[in-house]
């Protein structure tokens, strides 16, 4: 079986491929390999996000169905047929959390099918057709929600014959049955599958307005009860309460299909199911409690809540189900953290409310009584959007003797940036006061408490013994030295043109030091600047690929001032071939950026979930200047690359302008390797 852990890969690998997230293989030597495999990975939302209905022709709506994946592969051999069961990510199951889930599995099909097992197997292999599905069995009971009774969902099916062949057109390694053709398979093997429900056009937009109104609450009777009133079908609601005991939807699978432009797929998680699994499951493991667990309940209930109230409710339940869940006896049927979840979801809305703020309040009062204790810090500001903190100093002292340290510390087992913080009134740098960063995706993952921050930089202060700086690891791998001629490839264009994508792509081929303005979005606009520059000004690769949006002239000249000893440096400008000629950043542009950011979940600069996505595309297309003839001269080459090329053309435009201009050749291995122009007289490539 071939497996990855590999998240983004898996992701890449499905949009590019079809390539599934488990991809089992059945080897009959002497007649052929029978490939299978799940959906490919797509992008799970990582954060409450807002998706477009202007120009959707209809909408495809499914009930997200949460057990433990699994495989059913039946096949012949001498007159005789066999089946057998896998998870997504191991055939034999050995490696999966629930160790016994073949036999589980097994059990719960054989259940479900009674006597015509031996049908459907026959049926299964007979046709080479393989089906994928969640098993929902009353010995795991681990995920969001518990159990009435043992199910097997089937959600995916295909063929063994589908797979990719070197002569076909179609680069995709699998192909799946249709949903329609799915059900009848299922049906004739007796087995549950999930349905659609078709949303016409004329009701798509009141349905999404009201269904985005009540996401946070929303619940599978509130579901219900919205969809019949538009007179849609219910059923698989039906289904979900007759095997499910609880109220609770993990979430929706939406396929919003758009006149003039493709599908979006989407899968449309809520709340109140989200915050057991993310929340209550690693709070229970890790022990989790006190301020960090009002961050962290804080911190997803912002990310997962559209409006303040759902922020309010959820951090309140975050707390009170989290505080529960530590004191819950393990070794039981449901899971401790489905117990308490539904524990704290039986009490009334205020009673909630009430009992939620009142522990967050105990707990801000215990981070007060450690400030009052504190013998250097004064003051503790946390930014819980954004992973930072304004710490202040009982005296100036304090605040040097914490800077010499130096600009990076482990503050709890987390890489923190620290700087002294500037006054913005008197933009004067602050005596008593430093800014410390760690970022907005470690906050989202797992939160800096006010008590851990105030515990480090007091211990660092104090000079404890266990307290010394440790050596902490570079953010990239340190470049390898250049003996001489550097290429250097500069990267220009507005957010989701492709920037990104494509300097990664040319870091890894041309084995390059990739740099990102982005990975100092924490730092502040002009720290962040300074951050990037020193970066490049530093790097010692042979190949840098320099990774901003350099609207502007001065962006580009700061960036070549930096830079010093041999070396050429090339601009990749991309753009849209609708847009007028010069123009890097028009409507074209502009329509496809905002398209692609929508589909993205999650970003360190710009989600698709902003409201003002628009206006910031908007704005800074207006700022983007055209690139002058002297700008080109400056930088030896520039390269004009259609961001509507795929990935991979763009990739393989780019690296054939590079060999164009001298600058890149291809090795006796058909890889990819720079070599040093001579003389350098490199002209543009328009």
């Amino acid at each position: 079986m071939i497996t990855s852990k590999d998240t983004e890969l898996l992701r890449n690998l499905g949009e590019d491929h079809c390539f599934p997230r488990g991809y089992p293989v059945i080897w009959q030597p002497g007649q052929r390999l029978h490939l299978c495999g799940f959906y490919p990975k797509f992008k799970n939302d990582a954060e409450y996000r807002s998706i477009s209905t202007e120009g959707v022709s209809r909408l495809s709506l499914t009930i997200k169905w949460s057990g433990f994946l699994f495989a059913l592969l039946a096949f012949s051999h001498e007159n005789n047929y066999y089946w057998v069961v896998t998870s997504k990510n191991s055939a034999n199951c050995v490696q999966s959390p629930l160790e016994d889930f073949t036999q589980l599995a097994a059990d719960v099909i054989a259940s479900e099918l009674g006597d015509t097992l031996p049908f459907a197997i026959k049926l299964l292999a007979d046709r080479k057709t393989y089906l994928c599905g969640e098993c929902l069995s009353m010995s795991d009971q681990g995920h969001g929600y518990s159990y009435h009774k043992d199910a097997a969902m089937i959600t995916c099916a295909g063929k063994y014959d589908n797979q990719y062949r070197a002569e076909q057109d179609d680069a995709s390694l699998l192909l799946h049955l249709p949903l329609s053709e799915m059900r009848t398979l299922a049906q004739e093997c007796g087995f549950r599958c999930v349905q659609q429900l078709e949303v016409p056009s004329s009701k798509v937009q009141r349905i999404v307005d009201e269904l985005e109104a009540m996401r946070d609450f929303l619940t599978l009777k509130t579901t219900m009860r919205l969809l019949a009133r538009y007179g849609l079908p219910v059923e698989q609601f039906r289904e979900h309460a007759d095997i499910i005991d609880s109220d609770t939807l993990e979430g929706l699978v939406m396929h919003y299909h758009y006149s003039g432009k493709p599908s979006l797929r989407v899968k449309w998680k809520l709340p109140r199911y989200t915050f057991v699994t993310t929340l209550l499951r690693p709070v229970r493991k890790n022990g989790i409690s006190s301020s960090r667990l009002v961050d962290k309940s804080a911190s997803m209930a912002k990310s997962w809540c559209r409006t303040q109230e759902g922020c309010d409710y959820f951090t309140c339940f975050g707390v009170l189900a989290g505080e529960l869940v530590k004191d819950l006896p393990g070794g039981t049927l449901v899971a401790p953290w489905i117990s308490a979840a539904e524990e704290v979801l039986a009490l009334e809305h205020g009673e909630l409310l009430r009992r939620g703020r009142q522990v967050i309040e105990r707990t801000r009062d215990q981070v007060s009584a450690a400030l009052t204790k504190s013998k250097h810090i004064l003051h503790v500001q946390k930014h819980d959007s954004i992973g930072c903190a304004l710490v202040t100093f009982t005296s100036s002292e304090a605040c040097q003797r914490l800077l010499q340290l130096g600009a990076r510390l482990d503050i709890g087992g987390v890489v923190a940036d620290l700087k002294r913080h500037t006054d913005k009134t008197t933009g004067q740098p602050s005596t008593d006061t430093v800014f410390v960063a760690w970022g907005r995706q470690q906050e989202l993952s797992s939160p800096v408490s006010s008590e851990a921050l105030l515990a480090s930089l007091e211990s660092y202060i104090s000079g404890s013994p266990n307290a010394s700086p440790i050596v902490l690891p570079e953010k990239r791998p340190v470049a390898p030295q250049r003996s001489g001629w550097q290429l250097r490839l500069v990267l220009r264009g507005i957010m989701g043109s492709g920037k990104t994508t494509l300097a990664r792509a040319l870091a890894s081929e041309l084995k390059a030091a990739y740099i990102s303005q982005d990975d100092y979005a924490h730092h502040g606009k002009d720290a962040r600047r300074a951050s990037f520059l020193e970066e490049v000004r530093q790097a010692t690769a042979s190949v840098l690929v320099l990774d901003r949006v350099n609207s502007l002239r001065r962006h580009r000249a700061e960036i070549l001032e930096v830079l010093h000893g041999d070396g050429t440096a090339v601009l990749l400008s991309l753009h849209h071939p609708l847009d007028p000629p010069g123009q890097d950043a028009g409507e074209g542009a502009l329509r496809l950026a905002e398209t692609r950011i929508l589909q993205r979940a999650d970003h360190q600069t710009l989600s698709g979930n902003r409201t003002d996505l628009s206006s910031i595309l908007r704005c800074t297309a207006n700022l983007m200047e055209p690139v002058t003839d002297a700008e080109v001269a400056a930088f030896g080459a520039h390269i004009r690359v259609d961001m509507t090329l795929s990935p991979q053309d763009a990739f393989a435009f780019v690296l054939e302008q590079l060999e164009s201009l001298g600058l890149a050749e291809r090795n006796d291995a058909a890889q990819w390797a720079i070599r040093a122009p001579f003389p350098f007289d490199i002209a543009s490539a328009q």
